[in-house]
């Protein structure tokens, strides 16, 4: 359990990376009024679970920004909640992956509002690549509010790779694998831009290698 607190307006960057292990954690961080949380979480391989619950007191505010790739009999169950327990809190989750080979990834979250979270605005968001016939993906957002004045939603997309944008990028001389790969990384890479430099390179190179050894061929 961890407890976050102000200087007001300074995010506190959490970062946490799971490769090639098995682990099974359940983590609770509480925000108090007016602290900021950038929470960023990599799952790189593995047979994973995750629970992640976030408390926000007032007009606290918390960003988590999840990243997963797995390929051969990877397992992945990630779990976001969110309880909006303060007035003026916001909380928004992103989740990106990609899932070759037999890989499979539950990423569900749950987004909170009791009768106290008034002014609360809140997003979960979603969106897991396909490159195989066998890997497989499960996102099940779900929203419990009993305020009256608060903004909230979900949004939740599984896809293979874009065959017009392939297409595009093969057109112009780029080979097949090294296309795929592009497209896969610009998906994963665009919360990226969220984190401070340091930690974004770092990130970066294990995304970068994590891709590389996706089986990209069928894609």
């Amino acid at each position: 359990r961890y407890g976050v607190r102000p200087p007001k307006n300074v995010d506190r960057v959490i970062i946490d990376r799971v490769a090639d292990s098995t682990s099974d954690e359940t983590r609770t961080i509480t925000l108090e009024p007016n602290s900021h949380l950038l929470y960023c979480f990599a799952v790189l391989g593995g047979q994973i679970r995750r629970r992640l619950t976030i408390n926000l007191e007032d007009r606290a505010k918390a960003r988590v920004v999840g990243f997963f790739v797995g390929s051969g009999n990877d397992q992945y169950r990630l779990h976001i909640t969110m309880h909006h327990l303060g007035r003026g809190t916001t909380g928004l989750t992103n989740l990106r992956g990609a899932l070759g080979g037999s890989a499979f990834a539950d990423a569900t979250g749950l987004i909170d509002i009791p009768a106290s979270g008034q002014g609360a605005n809140a997003f979960f968001e979603a969106r897991t690549l396909l490159l195989s016939r066998t890997a497989k993906s499960e996102s099940l957002p779900s929203l419990e509010i009993a305020a009256n004045d608060v903004k909230a939603g979900h949004a939740s997309t599984t896809s293979g790779l874009d065959a017009t944008n392939l297409f595009y990028l093969m057109s112009r001389g780029l080979p097949k694998l090294l296309s795929a790969r592009m497209l896969v990384e610009g998906l994963l890479g665009a919360p990226l831009r969220l984190l401070p430099e340091a930690e974004r390179v770092s990130l970066l190179g294990h995304l970068h290698a994590a891709v590389a050894n996706l089986p990209l061929a069928d894609a």
